[in-house]
């Protein structure tokens, strides 16, 4: 019976994800980096709070990331792989064809380096994530995403040193 329960509450977060699932490209840079990802993000159709002209949507975003060192200094790697899951929180402005939104959220992040060559040195695999997302939605379905996102990783001080990464980057997304 517990088998059978937990199939169909798989199957209805299937059915959920597949009407307001996003695959997007990532590409961003700080001073130390470049980063090119790829995420799939989740937002739940039923609003938490919908008014005349605008609504706050939640949803969880899981990315896999390349942070690449624009340094060539000898000590550390070369090039960092990055996977994170991240809970977050939207406002969208719907329109005829577009809806404009912001959206932050915090999330965590596994890395497989904690050097990275010439940049910031992280401390531990372990890494809290946080960003700043503005953009639009556009299409007739508004199927189409793009926006800036301000990306912070760190450690919080769990292990020092903690230097930290905070990158610009631009996200386009297809939503299906």
């Amino acid at each position: 019976m517990i088998a059978l329960r937990a199939f169909i509450v798989g199957c209805a977060l299937c059915a959920g994800a597949a009407q307001a699932a996003t695959l997007a490209a990532i590409g961003g840079a700080s001073r130390e980096a470049s980063i090119v990802g790829v995420a799939w993000a989740w937002h739940d159709p039923i609003a938490l709070r919908e008014e005349t002209a605008s609504r706050l949507v939640w949803g969880v975003e899981a990315d896999a990331m390349n942070i690449h060192s624009r340094r060539g200094k000898p000590l550390g790697a070369a090039d960092i792989a990055a996977i994170g899951v991240t809970p977050n929180l939207r406002v969208e402005w719907p329109r005829r064809d577009m809806a404009p939104y912001a959206g932050i959220g915090v999330g965590a992040h596994l890395l497989s380096h904690t050097q990275l060559r010439g940049g910031p040195s992280l401390g531990t695999a372990f890494q809290f994530g946080e960003w700043l997302e503005a953009g639009l939605r556009l299409g007739t379905r508004r199927s189409f995403e793009v926006g800036l996102r301000l990306e912070h990783m760190s450690n919080a001080d769990i292990k020092l040193p903690n230097d930290g990464l905070t990158f610009v980057a631009v996200r386009f997304g297809w939503r299906f």
